[in-house]
């Protein structure tokens, strides 16, 4: 299938370049091509290498036509074919060295970069092993570039979580969760502290009396050179001593006090520093010197698993060791500015020591690492001190090591006896929360002023309780609860009197109470039954009032507390009454003249309420229906409004705004429901004519009602409006503004109208613009609809076109990134862009080459375009590696466009040297040979 794919594909090309069928797809499928670089990756070689290979073998790759690609194809097969087999039969064992240790380098291949020629400001980070091989150091040096993996980091990025599960020992999450320093960058403002050396930039600024502002490097020799200034030895100096020297060297030519002179590190110097050990991602980084080495472990992702958060190493070049403790640093962040990079700089993360889990009742649970001499004390330290609750009378300790066994240890008696208990590797200690119940309180509860819990002190009595709880006045004083929990979990109740009790303090209902003892004193509202009255309805404020157990409140006395009836009120109420013994019986009381009850209280209807009574007055709209009309169509204010039976068809036409200029006087159409009893309701239609002052004249009806739910809809008058322009410039006869006489009238009619074509005008170049709905440029093809009037491209005009038909041209114009300047002088080159003659037949990439002299360093073959006259626009194409160019047409713009922007990180990097094309196949097979040999090794040690 993949091969009769390969062999259609280029008539498809064909086809499609010419514009012979829409539907086919255009290049090559992306698949297809990925097998191609996938092979060229096997071999070694990048795609622009292989093109000049072709070009060796006679394969000319730049003049690639629908009718060869076939040929091609098979040459391109053959040649892939050849180089797999001469690699096969070149493979040879590499046996990988390793010199741990050399000074700047990583497991075995040594960076010969200059310090101060390092990427500045981003982080690199290298990964390899060295490779030899029979064909020397050069051939070493082209398989380190093969094998080594470089990634540049973003530095103001956050470093991205490693996969996997969380952290299992606590300070090790804070290098993946970010919590600890970030990277810094180049331009990051150095502390006081800082260590100067080579590679940085020093930026002094001098104000007042004297003005000067300027910014040198530190040199190879440690020294600074400033303008008329001599030479400063700051090399290994701190940002604060290099500060006040440099002061007074300027003292020397400048006038200026202490607080007009600054001294500030404007660009840090670059180090490269080797993480090894039990780091997530190991390797060599180069970033800036203002990063610490926690900020540095930061990018490596922080500790594995089994890597040590508490002994981890900073190896210095000259010998010195520093030991970074995580924990340390969580607890006084600013110990991280004594672990400074210097370059060459080793962090080593060994495997983590002793550690011990920690739950239950403590602030923070979890696994700690525990260095030499840290026992239990130290562990709680870690886990932030004990909870509240926690039991420390009794902390057990889970051990593994020794035979699974429990260890019970009494935190208080260590503390007191200044002991602590030495743990073992894998022990769990287990603080437990105090489940014990309070002792020695009692409760109390209900109507008393301060309820809750009390201490129960000796001979404590029923009294003395009360006292302290403060008796409220609604209080129960003849029944007080006292409840009494046994051991066992059972409870014993009784009541005494409370009145009794506090009149005389010796009574025997006095008890004497017991811890966990519970008093309840109630409130006499407890025991009484509480009702409310309600009225509502056409009142001026609605309200609620508890009812009057003496049975004194009227219907009258309601009202009145409601503010008295609206003026909307009707006569009649209601009084809706609900059994108090059952809830669901109810009773309808009508009142039938509520105001007359207002007004003469002695009325026989101003009965008594009672408990829970509801009293409903109504409005008058309660019992009102209301209806609108509407009017929409041709009126200046189309609307709803509300209606009367003294509205008038003239009156609803007015209050809509009167009728707009393209109104149809004779065409007012009136939509109505009727209604009929018992039945369903219909819909008719009246029409009405009216004059100029809107009164209804058709039929002699003059005095048209209008009836509820009526809708007016005011027809326009058909086809009504102004006159629709269109613009026609260039090479017509008659060029100029042009009325659209029929509804759907054409382009051919329209040029025409016009009076045809000139003989200078260029009808391929004919493009159309169109105002309405910002629709903008239309593709035409004049030519076409001249020749045939039913051509697609005759398209029916709209108010506001523009078509423009220019004069004939017989020129090609090339613009973009092309190497013109190296063929012509400045006054042809106007803007960049020449103007050549058209040659019939011929395709861009024949103008660029021909007379453009080719594409210059900052473009891209694969992005050469071609602007048709009418707007169109085709860009070249990719046929498996290889590249079909659109055709040019006269009045074309051939443009060569740019490379894609290339990251700011690649344009520090050495430019690549020209490459020796004899050699290209040996250098090509040793480096396949060499990655081969590196990936056979490196599956042996995973």
């Amino acid at each position: 299938m993949k091969k009769i794919l390969l062999i259609i594909l280029p008539a498809f090309l064909f086809c499609h370049e010419r514009g012979f069928s829409q539907d086919i797809p255009a290049g090559v499928p992306p698949a297809v091509l990925q097998q191609y670089r996938d092979k060229l990756a096997q071999l070694g070689l990048s795609q622009e290498e292989f093109l000049k290979i072709l070009q060796a073998r006679g394969v000319d790759v730049n003049n690639i036509t629908p009718q060869n690609a076939q040929q091609v194809k098979s040459q391109v097969d053959g040649i892939i074919a050849d180089l797999t087999v001469q690699r096969a039969d070149s493979l040879k064992t590499v046996v990988p060295t390793s010199r741990p240790g050399a000074a700047n380098s990583v497991n075995g291949i040594r960076d010969t970069t200059p310090p101060e020629d390092r990427t500045t400001g981003q982080i690199v980070r290298t990964q390899a092993s060295a490779v030899g091989s029979s064909n020397g150091r050069n051939t070493a040096e082209k398989t380190r570039t093969a094998a080594v993996e470089q990634k540049d980091v973003d530095s103001t990025a956050e470093p991205a979580k490693p996969p996997g599960p969380p952290a299992k020992v606590y300070g090790q999450d804070k290098f993946r969760d970010g919590s600890i320093l970030q990277f810094v960058d180049k331009d990051y403002k150095a502390p006081d502290t800082y260590i100067l050396g080579v590679g940085d930039k020093i930026t002094v600024s001098i104000f007042g009396r004297s003005l000067d502002n300027e910014t040198a490097d530190i040199l190879r020799d440690g020294t600074v050179h400033f303008n008329k200034m001599p030479p400063v030895n700051v090399r290994g100096l701190s940002l604060s001593d290099a500060r006040k020297l440099l002061g007074r060297v300027f003292h020397q030519a400048y006038v200026f006090d202490a607080d007009e002179f600054r001294a500030e590190v404007s660009n840090t110097r670059s180090v490269s520093v080797d993480i090894v050990g039990e780091a997530v991602n190991p390797g060599r980084y180069t970033i800036s010197a203002a990063n610490s080495a926690f900020n540095a472990l930061v990018f490596a992702r922080g500790v594995t698993d089994v890597g040590s958060v508490r002994s981890i190493q900073l190896k210095r070049a000259n010998g010195e060791t520093k030991i970074l403790d995580v924990y340390e640093y969580l607890s006084n962040p600013s110990a991280g500015k004594d672990f400074s990079l210097r370059d060459n700089d080793f962090i080593v993360v060994p495997v983590i020591g002793k550690t011990v889990y920690i739950k239950g009742a403590v602030l923070r649970p979890a696994r700690y690492e525990l260095t030499r001499g840290e026992n239990l004390i130290k562990l709680i330290q870690y886990a932030a001190g004990l909870a509240a609750n926690a039991y420390a009378a009794n902390i057990q300790i889970i051990r593994s090591a020794e035979g699974k066994k429990i260890l019970d240890v009494n935190l208080g008696d260590l503390r007191s006896q200044g002991k602590d208990f030495e743990l073992a590797n894998g022990d769990s200690v287990d603080v437990r929360i105090n489940l014990k119940p309070l002792e020695d309180v009692v409760s109390v509860n209900g109507a008393v002023d301060f309820p809750g819990d009390y201490e129960l002190v000796k001979n404590m009595r029923l009294s003395d309780l009360i006292k302290k709880a403060g008796l409220r006045k609604e209080a129960r004083t003849d029944y007080v609860f006292i409840q009494r929990f046994n051991t066992d979990q059972t409870t014993q109740s009784r009541s005494v009197d409370l009145k009794e009790v506090l009149a005389n303090p010796g009574s025997p209902n006095n008890i004497l109470l017991q811890s966990r003892d519970s008093i309840s004193i109630f409130s006499q509202a407890r025991f009484s039954d509480r009702y409310n009255v309600l009225i509502n309805g056409a009142v001026r404020h609605g309200t609620r009032q508890t009812w009057d157990p003496g049975k004194s409140l009227r219907v009258s006395d309601l009202v009145t507390l409601a503010g008295g009836l609206r003026p909307d009120a009707v006569n009649f109420a209601y009084i809706i009454r609900k059994d108090t013994q059952n809830g669901k019986l109810i009773q309808y009381i009508r009142i039938e003249n509520i105001k007359q009850v207002v007004q003469n209280p002695a009325s026989p209807e101003n009965i008594l309420l009672a408990p829970g009574d509801e009293i409903r007055t109504f409005s008058n709209s309660t019992f009102t229906d209301s209806f609108n009309i509407r009017v929409s169509g041709t009126v200046r204010q189309p609307g709803s409004f509300r209606y009367d039976k003294t509205l008038t068809l003239k009156d609803a036409l007015t209050l809509a705004g009167g009728l707009k200029l393209e109104a149809a006087k004779n065409r007012v159409q009136i939509y109505r429901v009727l209604f009929g009893d018992n039945l369903g309701s219909t819909t008719a239609v009246a029409n009405i004519e009216v004059d100029k002052d809107l009164n209804s004249i058709s039929g002699g009806n003059a005095s048209f009602e209008l009836q509820p739910f009526d809708q007016i809809e005011v027809r326009a008058i058909p086809d009504f409006g102004p006159q629709k322009n269109v613009l026609i410039t260039g090479e017509v006869k008659y060029p100029g503004q042009y009325g659209l006489i029929a509804k759907n009238e054409k382009t051919l009619s329209l040029v025409r109208q016009a009076g045809g074509l000139t003989a200078e005008a260029f009808p391929p170049g004919a493009t159309l613009y169109r105002n309405a709905d910002g629709v903008g440029y239309i593709i035409m093809k004049l030519h076409q609809v001249l020749a045939d009037s039913n051509s697609n491209f005759n398209y029916v005009l709209r108010e506001g076109d523009v078509i423009d038909i220019p004069k004939s041209k017989d020129i090609v114009t090339i613009v973009g990134a092309t190497r013109a300047n190296e063929l012509y002088p400045e006054r042809i080159l106007l803007g960049g862009k020449i103007n050549i003659a058209f040659t019939e037949g011929k395709n861009a990439n024949y103008y660029v080459r021909e007379y453009a002299a080719g594409v210059n360093k900052d473009g891209r073959w694969n992005r050469i375009s071609v602007l048709y006259p009418n707007g169109q626009i085709k860009k070249t194409k990719d046929f498996l590696l290889f590249k079909i160019y659109p055709r040019v047409e006269k009045g074309s713009i051939v443009t060569v466009g740019l490379a894609d922007k290339k990251p700011e990180r690649e344009k520090n990097k050495t430019e690549r040297p020209p490459i020796d094309w004899s050699k290209v196949l040996a250098d090509s097979i040793a480096q396949a040979t060499a990655i081969l040999s590196l990936i056979l090794l490196v599956q042996r040690i995973n």
